[in-house]
C-alpha cells in the first residue's frame, strides 16, 4: 500500500470520525434541551385535568425524543472512539522506522498475564440465549527484555525494555528460547518509535491496515445503530412540531 492511498485512507477516516464526534454530541445536547425543555412544559401545566392530556399528549407526540437523541449519541461518540482506536494503532505502527540493534544482554521479567482456564454457560437476557464464557485467571508469566545498542541514522540510543510487539509467555521456556535467538554483540534488523526510542521491536510492525481492519466491524455496527436512532428522533422531533 502506498504511503500517499494510507495517508487518504488516513484523512478520510478522519474525517468520518470528525463527523460522527460532532454529530454525537450535537445528539447529547439535543437530548439534555429535550429533556429540559419537556420538564418545564410539565411544570406549567397546573390544572390537574390538562396536566394528564397534555402529558398524553407529550408522549404521544414525541415524548421520547431525548430518548432517542441520547442512544444515538451513545452509539455515535462509541463508533468514534472505535474508529480513533483503529487509526491511532495503525498510525503507531507506521511510525516505527528501521534500525540496527545491538545485543548488549536480554533476559527474562516476570509479568502479569491473564490465562484461560475454562468455560461456562451463562444466560444472557439482552439476546435470549445461552452463551459461553471464558473463565480467566491472572498469573504471573515470562517477558523477554533486552539491552540493546540502537543505531539510527542521526545517533546511537541505549534501550532497555522488551519488543512492544512481543507478548509475555506463560512458561519460561518458551520465552527463554525467543532469547536465545539473539546473540551478545551481535547486530540485528530493527524498527523503533522516533517519539520514544525506547519502544523497538525485531519484527516490522503490521503496516498493513488489514491485521486491524477487524475494528471496522464495531465502527460500521455501533454508526449505524447511532445513526438509526438519530433519524428516528429527528423524525419524533418534526411530527411533535407538526402536531
Amino acid at each position: 500500500m502506498s504511503h500517499w492511498l494510507l495517508l487518504s485512507i488516513f484523512i478520510l477516516l478522519g474525517i468520518i470520525g470528525i463527523i460522527e464526534l460532532v454529530f454525537g454530541i450535537y445528539c447529547a445536547v439535543m437530548a439534555v434541551s429535550q429533556f429540559i425543555r419537556e420538564r418545564r412544559e410539565r411544570r406549567r401545566l397546573v390544572d390537574a385535568n390538562w396536566q394528564e392530556r397534555q402529558h398524553a399528549s407529550l408522549l404521544r407526540k414525541g415524548g421520547s425524543t431525548a430518548f432517542f437523541f441520547s442512544m444515538g449519541a451513545v452509539w455515535l461518540l462509541a463508533s468514534t472512539l472505535f474508529l480513533g482506536a483503529w487509526l491511532g494503532s495503525i498510525a503507531y505502527a507506521n511510525a516505527f522506522q528501521p534500525a540496527r540493534c545491538t545485543i548488549v544482554s536480554t533476559r527474562l521479567v516476570r509479568e502479569k498475564i491473564t490465562k484461560v482456564v475454562g468455560s461456562h454457560e451463562e444466560y444472557n437476557s439482552s439476546t435470549d440465549r445461552w452463551e459461553t464464557v471464558d473463565d480467566t485467571q491472572d498469573i504471573l508469566g515470562y517477558r523477554p527484555y533486552y539491552t540493546v545498542r540502537l543505531n539510527t541514522d542521526q545517533d546511537n540510543v541505549d534501550v532497555d525494555g522488551p519488543d512492544v510487539y512481543q507478548d509475555a509467555r506463560e512458561d519460561a521456556s518458551s520465552a527463554q528460547a525467543i532469547l536465545k535467538q539473539y546473540q551478545r554483540g551481535t547486530v540485528y534488523s530493527c524498527w523503533y518509535f522516533p517519539p520514544d526510542k525506547q519502544q523497538i521491536t525485531f519484527n516490522e510492525p503490521p503496516r498493513s491496515d488489514l491485521g486491524l481492519s477487524f475494528m471496522l466491524i464495531p465502527v460500521t455496527i455501533t454508526g449505524l445503530i447511532g445513526t438509526v436512532f438519530t433519524i428516528l428522533a429527528f423524525r419524533r422531533r418534526r411530527k411533535a412540531r407538526q402536531g
